[in-house]
């Protein structure tokens, strides 16, 4: 992966990206809530989101408009058990893959 700094538009001016088919990432998170955006282009393919080691599905990141979305959501889940997870994220096919932003957020805790 590379990283560059931009100013077209990504979360706090940013881009990590890779070329290679079968590249990833991954995050390690404990909470509840999990988001994955980036941008989608005309030289961007499809993406595989794994959680937990299961496949959560292909997504695509192409934008045949030829026009560039950045910041777009790609996925999320807001309903994850309390505790540890990991998100992976690999390139399937596409020039590029650009990675942009992975949020999560904490489980609430009930108080007695």
């Amino acid at each position: 992966m590379r990283s560059e700094h931009t100013n077209t538009g990504e979360y706090q001016q940013d881009l990590h990206m890779t070329t290679v088919n079968g590249a990833s990432f991954s995050y390690d998170f404990s909470g509840s809530s999990i988001v994955f955006a980036t941008s989608k282009g005309i030289n961007h393919g499809d993406v595989e989101v794994i959680l937990d080691g299961k496949s959560q599905g292909i997504f695509s990141i192409f934008d045949g408009n030829n026009y560039r979305q950045v910041q777009s959501i790609v996925f999320e889940k807001h309903d994850l058990s309390a505790g540890s997870h990991t998100l992976i994220v690999k390139k399937v096919s596409g020039d590029v893959m650009p990675v942009d932003l992975v949020l999560s957020k904490k489980s609430k805790r009930g108080f007695k």
